[in-house]
């Protein structure tokens, strides 16, 4: 079963793919299968794919096992095409994989093969720029990662142990993986390559913040106070109406919100395929 977080946000995906039983949705980037299985359980019919297990990183090893109980997972090998047929799915959702791949030219590529016309690819993936990367903790990684000067990394690497970021003994393990699996792109760079193979591109994270501020309850600047100060136990689900909408103050801190998170926690995206 999914953390409540993770229910929220998988229900915001589906209502934005408008997704249906008798469309076909992919899990792009799926790990364990956890969305997949979530989907499933819905009555929806979801596949997942990733890398094969062994080509993943120590990190992913860890911290994931495959749930046999969850099918219609398929794994492929790097420079390998999708295990599926040319317009095979209506939807497909996407979770923190984009940052992790290389070759996203033939990811993207691939996905527009994957998706019919019209369908609709939702993504939402750690930012370009983090102030603490989410994957690793590890601060202003991005600004590290082209160094080839091994005195200046150790150096890195001993400030991040000394002021608590990561522990002495994850801190090895860490920098390799943030070397060898992580790749930080502008958002123009990236939205380009999806433009390239036949997407346009939406951004959506006002909207997906927006919907996260309404279930906790957040409609006016008293509300806002609330949520802020942690004063009050947030269990108020969306109302319609009236009642589901925000106040101009909350709208304006919306937008100041999400220019920042946007820039160093994580960007939502629809790609809808033309």
């Amino acid at each position: 079963m999914l953390e409540k977080g993770f229910s929220e946000m998988l229900d915001f995906a589906l209502g934005q793919m408008q997704c249906t039983k008798q469309d076909k949705i992919l899990d792009f980037g799926c790990g364990n299968g956890r969305f997949v299985k979530a989907m499933q359980e819905k009555g929806l019919n979801a596949y997942g794919c990733d890398i094969a297990p062994k080509f993943r990183g120590d990190l992913f090893l860890e911290r994931q096992g495959v749930d046999e109980s969850t099918n219609k997972i398929f794994y492929y090998h790097l420079g390998e095409k999708l295990p599926f047929d040319d317009a095979t799915f209506q939807s497909v959702f996407s979770y923190q994989v984009f940052e992790h791949i290389r070759d996203l030219e033939s990811s993207a590529k691939e996905l527009a093969r994957v998706t019919r016309n019209g369908g609709i690819v939702y993504s939402e993936f750690a930012a370009s720029y983090p102030y603490k990367d989410c994957h690793t903790g590890l601060p202003f990684i991005y600004l590290m990662q082209k160094s080839h000067f091994s005195t200046l990394n150790k150096i890195y690497c001993a400030l991040v142990v000394k002021l608590g970021y990561v522990k002495r003994e994850d801190i090895a393990k860490m920098w390799r993986f943030s070397r060898k699996y992580l790749f930080f792109r502008s958002y123009a760079s990236m939205d380009s390559v999806f433009r390239k193979n036949g997407f346009k591109v939406l951004d959506i994270t006002y909207k997906r913040r927006l919907a996260r501020l309404l279930l906790d309850g957040v409609r006016n600047l008293k509300d806002l106070y609330n949520y802020k100060r942690r004063k009050e136990g947030r269990k108020e689900g969306r109302k319609e109406g009236r009642k589901s909408r925000v106040d101009f103050f909350v709208k304006i801190y919306l937008c100041w919100h999400t220019f920042f998170y946007r820039l160093g926690t994580n960007r939502v995206i629809l790609l809808i395929r033309e």
